[in-house]
This record gives C-alpha cells, sequence and structure tokens, in this order.
C-alpha cells in the first residue's frame, strides 16, 4: 500500500507479478525471494489451520487481538495491506475411472484397499476442490479421505489459474497441460507412477480402483 500525501489514505498496489514461473506445488526445498507472493486455501476441517494462523502472526507481527481473528477475517481487515482475499478462476477436468477410490496425497496416507495418487510430487498438481458426483464440493481437500481427499465416482478435480492483478492477457493454469493429460490418459499415468514395467502393482491399482464402481 501507499500512502497519498493529500489525503493520508491508504491506497492498495497489487502484487508485483514475477517473471519466474509460478510454483504449484512448493515443498520444503522451494526457495523464497523477495517480492515472492504466496496463495493458499485453507480448509476449516483440517488441524493445520491454527498452525497456519501461528505462522501468518509470526510473519507479519501481528498484535494479540489480530491473531484472534480467522485467517479469513484478518485478510478482510482494512489493517492489512501485506495478506489479502481473493477470488481464484478455476478450471474443472473429471477424473478418469484409474483415479477412483485413490487419495490425493502419497502412499502413506492412503488406507487399506485404496490407491495414492500423489497429485502434488508427481504430476504438479494442486486442487483447490473435488467437485462430487452429486454436486457437493470438498473445498481445499487434504491428502487423504478424513481430510476430503478421496475421489470417488463421477468426482472431478477444481485447479486454481495464476492471479492476474493486471489486464496483461491470458491468465496461466497453475498446473501444466503436460501434466493434466498425464493424469487423464491410462498409458502415461502409469508411466508417471512407475506402474508402466510393474503388471502385478498395476492389477493391485485396477482392482482397487474397480472396487468403488457403482
Amino acid at each position: 500500500a501507499n500512502e497519498k500525501t493529500a489525503t493520508q489514505a491508504l491506497q492498495w498496489q497489487p502484487p508485483m507479478m514475477s517473471a519466474r514461473k509460478p510454483v504449484a506445488a512448493p515443498n520444503a526445498s522451494t526457495v523464497l525471494r523477495e517480492g515472492d507472493v504466496i496463495y493458499f486455501g485453507v480448509n476449516s476441517r483440517s488441524a493445520c489451520t491454527e498452525s497456519l494462523k501461528a505462522v501468518i502472526s509470526e510473519y507479519l507481527g501481528l498484535t494479540e487481538d489480530l491473531m484472534d481473528m480467522t485467517p479469513i477475517t484478518l485478510a478482510r481487515s482494512p489493517s492489512q495491506t501485506t495478506f489479502l482475499e481473493f477470488f481464484p478462476e478455476l478450471v474443472y477436468f473429471q477424473f478418469p475411472p484409474h483415479c477412483v477410490n485413490a487419495v490425493l496425497g502419497q502412499n502413506c496416507h492412503k488406507s487399506v484397499g485404496q490407491n495414492a495418487l500423489n497429485l502434488r510430487s508427481v504430476f504438479g498438481i494442486n486442487v483447490a476442490a473435488i467437485v462430487r458426483g452429486d454436486g457437493s464440493v470438498s473445498w481445499w481437500p487434504g491428502a487423504n479421505e478424513a481430510q476430503g481427499g478421496l475421489v470417488c465416482p463421477g468426482d472431478g478435480a477444481l485447479i486454481c489459474k495464476v492471479p492476474q492483478w493486471e489486464c496483461t492477457g491470458s491468465s496461466i493454469l497453475s498446473a501444466s497441460m503436460d501434466d493434466i493429460h498425464a493424469v487423464l490418459h491410462v498409458s502415461r499415468f502409469k508411466q508417471r507412477l512407475g506402474l508402466d514395467a510393474d503388471d502385478a502393482a498395476w492389477r493391485i491399482w485396477q482392482h482397487n480402483s474397480q472396487g468403488m464402481h457403482v
């Protein structure tokens, strides 16, 4: 934000767009640089919400009264110019049959009889929501079933586009079309997960995915 000299009023300025490619699936080795902008969604059912609030409070130097706010209320607070709410632009694709009965996370997140897609690490896809076959939506799903991250028959995925703060042309997907196609097309899917060279593992995968079909 900057301050107008004549009125002493604060005027919000949009984040500067980076020339670097956005990182859709950051991990522990991702390097943050000055001027970087972090976008995240909050799942109220997740146990990590309080941890998220603690991190935000620490890095923004919040006073005790602001620390008691929820992340969404805090983002809407007039006192905040570096922590903002935005409305995402989303893209939808339907999960193919080979993704059914699989969790979004890794093998450690699945239960007996389930598969694990490992979407973030293997495919570079961060799912903003799962659109259920009955029309309901699980926003900001976690890695396992308890956190809303299990794919069921008829489900689809919503993924975010990179927020555009200026009218600079077409928006950018947070995941590449090549990565999305690798999820949709079974031969490329098997190759990404290393199942193309392991017939026994693929038969188990098919058994698990077909077990949930109705």
